[in-house]
């Protein structure tokens, strides 16, 4: 980086924090008439996460190869590649750089609950308080350039222990006597 022509420590640079500069959320609830509507959206940004395991192996030990590098990867008729050509058994390709970087900044709807408060009207024949009903959400939707990877943005680096979020959906009734 020094443009002496020499590649040594002298050319290390800083490439950004592992962990996030901002983290963020944002709840909301609506209602109209019976009907109510709750949001939770959480995020963080400035920070980046670096590939590791078989995404950052590309191949090269016979591994998992993710299908972002299916025809992306460098040979003579595609030297625009965005990956290094794979090369079995050389280490050279997943030497630690800024290749393996990505911005990890990510905006997730983490729950979402949609509810009916059933009438005045059926309730009394029924002899209780309330009952609501409602359909939730975890999990959601997730915007993040991790997403193309396959990857979650609130796992580690290393991810040698990766397990997704998973989403999950569930009704129910909230019933008061």
């Amino acid at each position: 980086m020094n443009d002496d022509g020499i590649i040594n420590e002298e050319d290390h640079q800083y490439l950004g924090l592992s962990f996030p500069r901002f983290d963020f959320g944002l709840n909301g609830n609506f209602t109209y008439g019976n009907f109510d509507l709750f949001l939770q959206f959480q995020g963080a940004s400035g920070h980046k996460t670096r590939l590791d395991g078989a995404f950052q192996q590309i191949a090269t030990y016979e591994t998992f190869t993710h299908a972002i590098y299916t025809n992306n990867y460098w040979t003579p008729e595609n030297p625009n590649a965005e990956f290094p050509r794979p090369i079995k058994g050389d280490p050279r390709n997943f030497q630690t750089s800024d290749t393996q970087l990505i911005d990890a900044s990510y905006l997730r709807l983490k729950n979402v609950v949609f509810g009916y408060n059933l009438p005045a009207k059926i309730i009394d024949k029924l002899s209780v308080e309330r009952i609501r009903l409602f359909l939730g959400a975890t999990n959601l939707l997730t915007f993040s350039k991790l997403n193309r990877w396959d990857l979650d943005p609130e796992i580690p680096s290393g991810r040698g222990q990766y397990y997704p979020q998973v989403s999950m959906y569930s009704l129910g009734a909230n019933v008061r006597f």
